[in-house]
């Protein structure tokens, strides 16, 4: 199970302390959003979980996340988000052999933008707790698993401001895990107080 206090909230809370306490974070408006997208098919390989599943084919499911910010002035903030990746099944098909992969995490992430009249680009960088509950079919029958890990993420994205409050968003996400990476892209919306 995902601590509550795992290594990624560790370095989100020093960070905030260290943007709360920075002599630009005096004067700069404090900006808190929410929001949520959707993203791409997952595409993990199997062998970085050191799962073995042979030369057959490996669909994943669609991707989603909900997340919460603050914004420190116009520039930087912090973010933490809720990512389902879906699940990842294999084999189906084939006697014997079969395997499917439940993946979530939550990220917390440093991130920086700039705003360019209603436009913003931002990049982040974090880390991401995430776990895995898989089974893989055997000849001995129906083995469960759970993985767990925290590894470092980031993306880069665009938002667009359509009303005061109220942005369409879409970005580009890095995720490191296990002995491999996922790539999501995703859109969504986000909201503004």
């Amino acid at each position: 199970m995902i601590g509550a206090m795992s290594a990624p909230w560790k370095y989100t809370f020093v960070l905030i302390l260290l943007l709360a306490a920075s002599p630009a974070a005096e004067a700069a408006p404090l900006n808190f959003y929410v929001g949520g997208s959707v993203g791409d098919k997952t595409d993990l390989d199997p062998s970085d979980f050191d799962v073995d599943v042979g030369d057959f084919g490996v669909e994943g499911d669609d991707t989603w996340k909900v997340f919460a910010g603050l914004g420190i002035g116009r520039i930087f903030g912090v973010e933490a988000a809720w990512h389902d990746f879906g699940t990842v099944t294999c084999c189906d098909q084939v006697a014997d052999a079969g395997f499917a992969l439940d993946l979530t995490g939550v990220s917390v992430a440093a991130v920086a933008g700039i705003p360019i009249s209603r436009l913003r680009l931002f990049a982040k960088a974090g880390f991401l707790a995430w776990e895995a509950d898989g089974t893989l079919v055997t000849i001995a029958g129906a083995v469960p698993f759970t993985l767990d890990d925290e590894d470092p993420m980031g993306g880069v994205g665009v938002d667009l401001q359509l009303t005061r409050h109220f942005s369409i968003r879409a970005e580009w996400e890095v995720f490191k895990l296990a002995e491999g990476s996922l790539d999501i892209a995703s859109v969504g919306v986000q909201y503004r107080f």
